[in-house]
């Protein structure tokens, strides 16, 4: 329907106001979440689980921003924040949400993490096998600049990446999946100034959302 079914409140006693930094919905489960809630007059984050309407009392404290199921029973947490140790794997249990494993060094800092065909993606364009936490495959636009965010599309053997140049100029580029074989590069309009997000929409194309507010939609073969 597109409209608004449920609100949940973020205010934790003693915390202060709160907000959201991410919310994944559980695999094959529409009624259950994770979410990180983070409280900036305390300096708490909290990342929880919701069931219907139901807040499970067990959550996982330490500090991530940024978090993605591999299963449903598996959730990883990025720290972006302040620890080596940035990687952190999270059981997900009756009552909430465990700890499993921490691992350092493996994001290093990455703004956002996504989970597509069993692995885990950063948005500096490299996968990561969730098991031996060992990159699998990096994908490298070597144009200088900075990356933007990175997406990965098993179904159709594609990986975009959102990426500003050393010229500041904004593009879109279009990776296979398998083999990291660049297939296409396509500048974006100026006034779209630098891009934020994207997201693959199979055959209709690729949205990328921009500083200007705005969002784009690239079409074309090789995507």
């Amino acid at each position: 329907t597109m409209q608004l079914n449920t609100t949940f409140l973020l205010n934790y006693p003693g915390q202060g106001p709160g907000y959201a930094l991410a919310a994944e919905p559980r695999p094959g489960d529409a009624s259950t979440f994770a979410f990180i809630e983070h409280y900036p007059a305390v300096s708490t984050v909290f990342t929880r689980m919701i069931s219907n309407t139901t807040l499970r009392p067990l959550s996982f404290d330490e500090r991530i921003s940024t978090l993605a199921f591999v299963d449903a029973d598996t959730l990883f947490g990025n720290n972006t924040w302040d620890s080596s140790l940035d990687l952190h794997e999270i059981g997900v249990v009756p009552t909430g949400l465990q700890l499993v494993r921490s691992d350092p060094n493996i994001f290093n800092g990455q703004p956002r993490m996504t989970s597509a065909g069993g692995l885990l993606y950063g948005d500096g364009g490299f996968s990561i096998d969730p098991v031996t936490r060992n990159i699998v495959r990096t994908y490298n636009p070597a144009m200088g600049g900075a990356s933007k965010a990175f997406r990965a599309d098993p179904a159709r053997d594609r990986g975009y990446m959102a990426f500003e140049d050393s010229g500041s100029v904004a593009q879109l580029m279009v990776f296979r999946l398998s083999d990291a074989t660049l297939l296409a590069t396509v500048p974006l309009p100026a006034n779209l100034a630098s891009p934020i997000s994207l997201a693959s929409m199979g055959a209709n194309g690729v949205a990328i959302t921009t500083t200007a507010g705005k969002t784009v939609i690239v079409q074309g073969p090789d995507l």
